[in-house]
C-alpha cells in the first residue's frame, strides 16, 4: 500500500516548542485576537476548544493545545 504523506508541524507556545505529526495542513492563517470569541458551550470548561472565530465565511475552531499535551504527555513542570 501507500504510506499517507505527513507533515511536521513545530510550534513554540509559553517558551515551550512541540512537533505534531499531521497528515496535512490546509492553510495557515493569522487572526485578530478581537475577533476571537469563546466556543459555544464552554460554561463546563470542559472541551479542547480556547476559542473560534470566522475566517472566509468558514469557522474556526481554535485548540488547546496545552490541554491536550498535558492529556497525552502528561503535565510539565517549568524548569
Amino acid at each position: 500500500g501507500q504510506a499517507a504523506a505527513a507533515h511536521l508541524v513545530v510550534t513554540e507556545y509559553n517558551r515551550s516548542v512541540q512537533g505534531f505529526l499531521v497528515q496535512g495542513v490546509d492553510r495557515i492563517i493569522q487572526v485578530d485576537v478581537g475577533q476571537v470569541m469563546p466556543p459555544p458551550g464552554s460554561d463546563d470548561g470542559q472541551g479542547y476548544l480556547t476559542g473560534v472565530t470566522q475566517h472566509q465565511d468558514e469557522l474556526v475552531e481554535i485548540i488547546d493545545v496545552e490541554r491536550v499535551l498535558a492529556e497525552v504527555v502528561g503535565e510539565q513542570t517549568a524548569l
